[in-house]
Protein backbone atom coordinates (compact mmCIF):
# COMPACT_ATOMS: atom_id res chain seq x y z
CA UNK A 1 0.00 0.00 0.00
CA UNK A 2 1.51 3.73 -1.33
CA UNK A 3 2.13 5.61 1.54
CA UNK A 4 0.61 9.47 0.84
CA UNK A 5 2.08 12.11 2.19
CA UNK A 6 0.50 15.94 2.15
CA UNK A 7 2.43 19.35 2.71
CA UNK A 8 0.47 22.17 3.94
CA UNK A 9 2.06 25.09 1.81
CA UNK A 10 -0.24 28.08 3.04
CA UNK A 11 1.85 29.04 5.67
CA UNK A 12 4.77 29.68 2.30
CA UNK A 13 2.32 30.79 0.32
CA UNK A 14 1.31 33.54 2.56
CA UNK A 15 4.36 34.41 2.88
CA UNK A 16 5.61 34.68 -0.58
CA UNK A 17 2.82 37.00 -1.10
CA UNK A 18 3.82 39.75 2.16
CA UNK A 19 6.82 39.10 0.31
CA UNK A 20 5.96 40.24 -2.89
CA UNK A 21 4.16 43.18 -1.64
CA UNK A 22 6.58 44.35 0.11
CA UNK A 23 9.50 44.42 -2.06
CA UNK A 24 8.54 46.73 -4.79
CA UNK A 25 8.60 49.91 -2.07
CA UNK A 26 12.40 48.46 -1.20
CA UNK A 27 13.17 48.57 -4.80
CA UNK A 28 12.05 52.22 -5.47
CA UNK A 29 13.82 53.50 -2.63
CA UNK A 30 16.44 51.13 -3.70
CA UNK A 31 16.62 52.47 -7.10
CA UNK A 32 16.29 56.17 -5.81
CA UNK A 33 19.68 56.00 -3.81
CA UNK A 34 21.69 53.78 -6.29
CA UNK A 35 20.68 56.50 -9.08
CA UNK A 36 21.79 59.25 -6.53
CA UNK A 37 25.30 57.40 -5.96
CA UNK A 38 25.44 56.89 -9.57
CA UNK A 39 25.28 60.19 -10.76
CA UNK A 40 27.49 61.60 -7.75
CA UNK A 41 30.27 59.18 -9.64
CA UNK A 42 29.73 60.06 -12.63
CA UNK A 43 29.55 64.29 -11.73
CA UNK A 44 32.47 63.50 -9.88
CA UNK A 45 34.31 61.69 -12.44
CA UNK A 46 33.53 63.93 -15.50
CA UNK A 47 36.28 66.76 -16.71
CA UNK A 48 35.57 70.00 -15.48
CA UNK A 49 36.34 73.07 -17.64
CA UNK A 50 33.03 75.07 -17.21
CA UNK A 51 30.80 72.87 -15.23
CA UNK A 52 28.66 72.30 -18.08
CA UNK A 53 29.26 68.72 -18.59
CA UNK A 54 29.24 68.14 -14.98
CA UNK A 55 25.88 70.19 -13.85
CA UNK A 56 23.90 68.09 -16.78
CA UNK A 57 24.12 64.86 -14.54
CA UNK A 58 21.08 64.61 -12.68
CA UNK A 59 19.01 61.58 -11.36
CA UNK A 60 15.68 61.43 -12.97
CA UNK A 61 12.12 59.51 -12.03
CA UNK A 62 11.23 56.58 -14.32
CA UNK A 63 8.04 54.98 -13.88
CA UNK A 64 9.47 52.05 -12.02
CA UNK A 65 12.53 53.63 -10.31
CA UNK A 66 15.07 56.39 -10.48
CA UNK A 67 17.64 56.76 -13.28
CA UNK A 68 20.70 59.14 -14.50
CA UNK A 69 20.55 61.61 -16.73
CA UNK A 70 23.98 62.86 -18.68
CA UNK A 71 24.77 65.53 -21.11
CA UNK A 72 21.54 66.58 -22.10
CA UNK A 73 21.96 69.81 -24.17
CA UNK A 74 25.98 69.24 -24.03
CA UNK A 75 26.84 68.51 -27.85
CA UNK A 76 30.56 66.84 -26.53
CA UNK A 77 29.23 64.84 -23.88
CA UNK A 78 29.29 61.79 -25.38
CA UNK A 79 32.69 62.58 -27.11
CA UNK A 80 34.31 62.73 -23.43
CA UNK A 81 31.90 59.38 -22.13
CA UNK A 82 33.82 57.41 -25.25
CA UNK A 83 37.26 59.06 -24.33
CA UNK A 84 36.86 58.78 -20.60
CA UNK A 85 33.95 55.86 -20.30
CA UNK A 86 33.16 56.97 -16.82
CA UNK A 87 29.17 56.64 -17.11
CA UNK A 88 30.44 52.82 -18.10
CA UNK A 89 32.51 52.76 -15.05
CA UNK A 90 29.88 54.57 -12.59
CA UNK A 91 27.24 51.89 -14.22
CA UNK A 92 28.82 48.96 -13.96
CA UNK A 93 29.74 49.38 -10.42
CA UNK A 94 25.97 50.56 -9.99
CA UNK A 95 24.82 47.00 -10.71
CA UNK A 96 26.36 44.66 -8.00
CA UNK A 97 25.86 47.23 -5.39
CA UNK A 98 21.88 47.72 -6.55
CA UNK A 99 21.94 43.50 -6.75
CA UNK A 100 23.27 43.75 -3.42
CA UNK A 101 21.14 46.46 -1.87
CA UNK A 102 17.68 44.18 -2.98
CA UNK A 103 19.33 40.95 -1.52
CA UNK A 104 19.91 42.73 1.31
CA UNK A 105 15.91 44.20 0.84
CA UNK A 106 14.51 40.57 0.66
CA UNK A 107 16.27 39.50 3.62
CA UNK A 108 14.98 41.93 5.74
CA UNK A 109 11.84 41.92 4.66
CA UNK A 110 11.85 37.77 5.16
CA UNK A 111 13.22 39.08 8.68
CA UNK A 112 10.66 40.95 9.85
CA UNK A 113 8.01 38.64 8.27
CA UNK A 114 9.03 35.73 11.28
Amino acid sequence: MPTRVEVDTDQLVRGMRRLTEALPAEARKGSQTQAEQTAHDISGGVPVLTGRLRNSVTVVTQPDGYGVSYGSGVPYAWKIERRDGTVEQAVEASQSAYAQRMTEAAQAAARRMG
